[in-house]
């Protein structure tokens, strides 16, 4: 993860707010990052090791809800261990769960034209082998997944 809104200080705030949880998120230099990714990249970031690319909207519709499972919109404050699993303190109270599912979106940047009526364009793509592949999920000023991943 980069942008023009995370400077190198920013994402080491992060990184220390949530180094007493695991290893699940680190900042990394660019070298790093580019190493990980399997692609050249010029800009330092933060590494989830488990993240993935995901429809919000899907995963919220078919998440079954169960005494076990629940949503807690909020915004997240704090982490830390505690009990069995970590304790979540967000903007609207305090959640104690065994496990977590940390998700996070942003709204369609083009909403003044979601009434344009989607046309087929004819053309031709080709199928290329190109010499290098994203081997993880690349967010910055867009994004770019893997392929099935």
């Amino acid at each position: 993860v980069h942008g023009p809104n995370l400077d190198r200080n920013r994402l080491e705030t992060l990184s220390s707010a949530f180094a007493g949880t695991g290893d699940w998120v680190r900042t990394v230099d660019a070298t790093t990052a580019a190493n990980i990714a399997g692609v050249p990249l010029k800009e330092h970031g933060l590494y989830f090791r488990d993240s993935r690319l995901i429809d919000a909207r899907t995963v919220a519709d078919r998440l079954p809800l169960s005494d076990r499972i629940r949503r807690c919109p909020g915004t997240l404050t704090a982490i830390a261990p505690g009990g069995d699993g970590v304790q979540l303190t967000l903007d609207t109270g305090i959640v104690d769960a065994d496990a977590v599912v940390l998700c996070t979106g942003c709204p369609p940047a083009l909403t003044q034209t979601s009434w344009l009526e989607v046309l087929p364009v004819a053309g031709q793509l080709e199928r290329v082998r190109l010499r290098h592949t994203v081997a993880v999920p690349i967010f910055a000023e867009g994004y770019l997944a893997p392929r099935g991943r």
